[in-house]
C-alpha cells in the first residue's frame, strides 16, 4: 500500500521504532521530496512523506490509523 503522511498524522516526528505496526507490516521505503529512503528504525516520519509498506489485507485498516489517523 502507499500512504502519503499528513500533517495532523499521529506517526509525526515519531522513530519507526517507536511506531508499533500491526503483525507482519513492514514500511519498505519513504519518498521525501525527491530522495528515496529505506526506512531504518531510528527514521523519523515528516509530514508529506510517501510511505510503500507492505500488510495483510486484514491490517490495512489499523496500518493506515497509525499512518494517517482516524479515516
Amino acid at each position: 500500500m502507499r500512504v502519503d503522511i499528513p500533517k495532523e498524522s499521529p506517526a509525526i516526528n515519531k522513530r519507526i521504532q517507536d511506531i508499533q505496526l500491526p503483525p507482519d507490516s513492514v514500511l519498505v521505503s519513504i519518498v521525501r521530496q525527491d530522495e528515496v529512503i529505506v526506512p531504518k528504525g531510528n527514521t523519523v516520519l515528516q509530514p508529506g512523506d510517501d510511505i510503500i509498506a507492505l500488510t495483510l489485507v486484514g491490517n490495512e485498516p489499523q496500518l493506515l490509523n497509525l499512518l494517517v489517523g482516524n479515516i
